[in-house]
Formats: structure tokens, sequence, C-alpha cells
């Protein structure tokens, strides 16, 4: 995250920025936690191999800040009934976003 940090602090990273697929909205996140608090506040890239997740970018609390985050599900294997495992990316995303207090004061 000290890369998305240094990015997210630069004036003219806006466009990389905007350039990450906006939950629920477009690109890699177009059908993605739509209709929740991440919808239009997260913008990150997610990757995938052999039982590997991840999801990286930004959040944008509800509190009106900006954070940078990866998460990462690392030799992740679910039941084949159990959904896709993008959910519990998309879970703690959104956990995120609905963040209600500034983490730094």
């Amino acid at each position: 995250t000290a890369l998305l940090t240094h990015l997210g602090d630069n004036p003219a990273a806006r466009a990389f920025r905007l350039g990450l697929p906006e939950a629920g909205v477009d690109g890699s996140l177009t059908g993605r936690m739509r209709n929740s608090a991440a919808q239009g506040r997260i913008h990150a890239k997610t990757g995938s191999m052999a039982f590997t997740y991840a999801l990286a970018g930004y959040a944008l609390t509800a509190a009106n800040e900006r954070l940078a985050f990866a998460i990462m599900l690392n030799n992740y294997r679910r039941p084949r009934d159990a959904g896709r495992p993008t959910a519990e990316l998309d879970a703690i995303a959104i956990m995120l976003a609905e963040l209600s207090e500034r983490s730094v004061p």
C-alpha cells in the first residue's frame, strides 16, 4: 500500500486513481459491490491466479477519507458450492467504504 499511498498523495496521480475500475460501475468491478456502500466509492484493480485472489486500490469512506488498501487471499480454496471467492474481498471493501470515523485524528 506504500506505492498506492504515495500515488494517492500526488496531484498528478488523479488520472491513475480515476482510471481504476469503479465498484458497481465499470471495468472488472461492474458487477461487483452493486447497491452497497462501496458502489462508486471503491476504485481498485482485481487480480487472480490459481487459488489466489486480490483487490487493491482506494476506498472513499463514509467519513470522506480516502484509504489505500490491498487485500489478498492466498492458497484460498472454497467448496464449489460456496459461491465466488471474490465475495470475501468485496465484503472487506464494503466494510472500508462504510467506515464512518476518520482513521487519523
